[in-house]
């Protein structure tokens, strides 16, 4: 009997035991972990990560540190404006690649319906320009379609290095926060967070420096799965990092990526046909060993985050988180969602009353806080009351209702659809946990850009980014940045005019930092740097009311000077209810009687509930005999601020106002009189 031979076992290519892990997680095996060398970047690479890099981690002052992260999106998003053009044309990589081109498009129209918003503001220059601590207007949107076009023209080799700087940033950000828990870095311009005395990195808030982190895991785990030994210590300083910084949701994103990894890695050894238990749990040992260490980083630098108390204005202290685990523990669900869900409420209201157009780029507060109710005012005790005002919606989706209408939002969300349509890796991943921490959070310059500039570098599914080259017919790679000739000489002439602005802006934001300090203590150096903000800072307020604080001091005190600076301060953002409130006990201290209570009004008008205006409109009435509606006003702002024992004198009858005027101890407050 003959016995017929059998072919060897064979093993499916899929069920091979050894396939990198990395495949499992990312749809290109070599994103974010190929070999290079540096001569193969090119000097769009470096330029592209040299600014991202700077931009994140430079720092002046952390009181005006909106305006200089901000200027570096204008050479950045200059850089790429020509190539936003030339793909939404069907160029520029465009040709064979309808992602890119319809992406442009609707980023050309999401910007020209902006405009019109803009345009149509109550404040159209505020609503191009932005507001001076968030400068997220127009210009920031436009910056942000520039900096995703740039890099769409980024090649393998750019991309690996954009990866690293990200990474860089993470670290960077991650050993600051760490140092802050033991040491005050307040005098190199880096304060804890306010009241709540997290610590802010470079970044200015702790929930940027949390979303930052989350996102570069992504970035960090094809690494560390290829060589872990070599990659522990940068998985450790983030999960370290992620604990102190105490901020929740972007530890819960952490987490919820590294319990998505090893899912994606347990699906992967699944599909591969392996079905022996050595085998798979070979395969997820290296996604299981990154979850604990960043899962165990979070924990311990959570349990090791000090706990610290500071004096908070109007009195009190008020103690630190302590640590993620240590504020998760301590919130409550109003204290996360019960003021916002109120703001979206409230941004429901102004949405449908203008549904169409919006409010116009960073018009949020303009929109929203004529419709403020009591709740929503909180009231502190600086001098004068000053009420703590909403600027932005604290979820972009909303933001952007509200601010550019139904029609910009759906423009905008279409952009970001096919921004992220066929795309993969790392980078990807990294923009999505950005993202999704701007739906609970405000856009940011910094944090919004390397979302956008990550959306533009991700990997094209399926293939490689090969950005075209022309070599000009020498046979050499172009080096400096593909593409004809005419787009590169528009894009680096633009990207100068761009560096040339950003030095300009950071020169006038440290001008006018100087000049805040100057201003109590010598009235020469503080005009001079008030008049090089003034020079550089004239589309925004703060270089107008850094002059009228100069006249307001006891050794200046020209107080019709200093109201025809705050005059012109309110002119370029009549939204803000303290300047208008300022300007109104200027002409009230010089007199015009009538004047002050139509700007007292129209502060009120603006935002209902100002507990500091109520004071100023019924010491006028009571001082015009009109004192029923005095006390009237009184018992309103009793009620929102409880503790005043001038009002409560006032109402009593123990004294008269004394109405703000010039050259006395009180030019701009209300002050207690004898009774006549």
């Amino acid at each position: 009997m003959s016995r017929t031979a059998t072919p060897p076992r064979t093993r499916s290519p899929r069920a091979a035991p050894h396939a990198r892990p990395e495949t499992i997680i990312f749809d290109d095996a070599r994103v974010g972990t190929a070999s290079f060398r540096p001569a193969e970047v090119s000097v769009l690479g470096w330029v592209v990560s040299g600014l991202v890099l700077v931009q994140s981690l430079f720092f002046l002052s952390q009181e005006t540190l909106v305006p200089e992260k901000a200027a570096f999106l204008l050479p950045l998003g200059a850089l790429g404006l020509p190539y936003l053009v030339a793909m939404a044309l069907g160029h520029a990589g465009a040709e064979q690649n309808s992602n890119l081109k319809w992406g442009a498009r609707l980023a050309l129209a999401f910007l020209a319906w902006a405009a019109l918003s803009a345009a149509l503001a109550a404040s159209p220059e505020s609503a191009f320009f932005g507001l001076y601590q968030q400068m997220t207007g127009w210009f920031f949107l436009l910056c942000l379609a520039g900096g995703w076009a740039i890099a769409t023209r980024l090649s393998s080799a750019d991309r690996n290095v954009l990866e690293l700087a990200i990474i860089a940033v993470a670290v960077g950000n991650a050993v600051i926060s760490l140092i802050e828990q033991h040491v005050d870095l307040a005098s190199i311009g880096l304060p804890p967070y306010p009241v709540t005395l997290q610590p802010v990195g470079t970044l200015g808030n702790p929930v940027f420096v949390g979303a930052l982190l989350a996102g570069a895991l992504a970035l960090v785990i094809p690494r560390f799965l290829r060589s872990p030994v070599a990659w522990t210590w940068v998985v450790v300083f983030i999960g370290l990092g992620l604990g102190v910084s105490a901020e929740r949701l972007p530890a819960l994103l952490a987490v919820v990526f590294v319990v998505g990894a090893v899912a994606f890695a347990a699906y992967g050894a699944h599909r591969s046909g392996e079905r022996r238990p050595i085998t798979i749990g070979r395969a997820l040992l290296p996604t299981l060993l990154f979850s604990a260490i960043v899962v165990g980083s979070i924990a311990i630098g959570s349990v090791t985050a000090g706990t610290k108390t500071a004096t908070v204005p109007g009195g009190g202290t008020q103690s630190a988180p302590g640590g993620v685990i240590n504020h998760i523990q301590s919130s409550t669900s109003q204290e996360t969602f019960g003021e916002r869900f109120q703001i979206w409420d409230v941004a429901w209201h102004a949405f449908t009353s203008r549904p169409v157009v919006g409010y116009g780029p960073n018009q949020f507060r303009a929109a929203t806080q004529a419709l403020y109710t009591p709740s929503l005012i909180k009231e502190s005790v600086l001098g004068v009351n000053s009420s703590v005002e909403y600027f932005d919606a604290h979820d972009f989706v909303v933001e952007l209702a509200v601010t550019t209408g139904f029609v910009g939002l759906a423009l905008f969300i279409g952009w970001l659809v096919f921004c992220c349509r066929r795309r993969a890796g790392p980078l990807l991943i990294f923009a999505l946990i950005l993202l999704a921490t701007e739906l609970a959070e405000p856009l940011n310059p910094v944090i919004t850009l390397l979302l956008f500039v990550a959306l533009g570098a991700a990997v094209a599914k399926g293939k490689e980014q090969a950005p075209a080259v022309d070599d000009g017919g020498s046979g050499r790679q172009a080096r400096l940045i593909p593409g004809p000739r005419y787009l590169r000489f528009g894009s680096w002439t633009l990207a100068a005019i761009g560096a040339i602005a950003a030095v300009l802006l950071v020169l006038g934001d440290v001008a006018l930092s100087e000049g805040i300090l100057a201003a109590p203590v010598s009235s020469n150096v503080a005009r001079a740097r008030a008049s090089t903000a003034e020079t550089f800072l004239s589309p925004w307020p703060p270089s107008a009311e850094l002059w009228a604080s100069i006249y307001q001091e006891p050794q200046v005190n020209e107080i019709a000077r200093a109201a025809h600076w705050e005059r012109l301060a309110v002119e370029r953002d009549d939204s803000n209810s303290i300047a208008l409130l300022e300007l109104a006990a200027m002409e009230v201290s010089l007199g015009h009687m009538r004047a002050g209570k139509q700007i007292a009004t129209q502060a009120m008008t603006t935002l209902p509930w100002n507990a500091a205006a109520l004071d100023l409109l019924g010491a006028i009435d009571q001082a015009q005999g009109q004192v029923a509606e005095a006390r009237l006003l009184y018992f309103q702002s009793l009620t929102l601020v409880p503790d005043q024992p001038l009002i409560e004198s006032l109402l009593a009858g123990k004294c008269d106002p004394a109405l703000p005027k010039e050259g006395t101890d009180h030019p701009l407050a209300v002050g207690c009189a004898p009774v006549q």
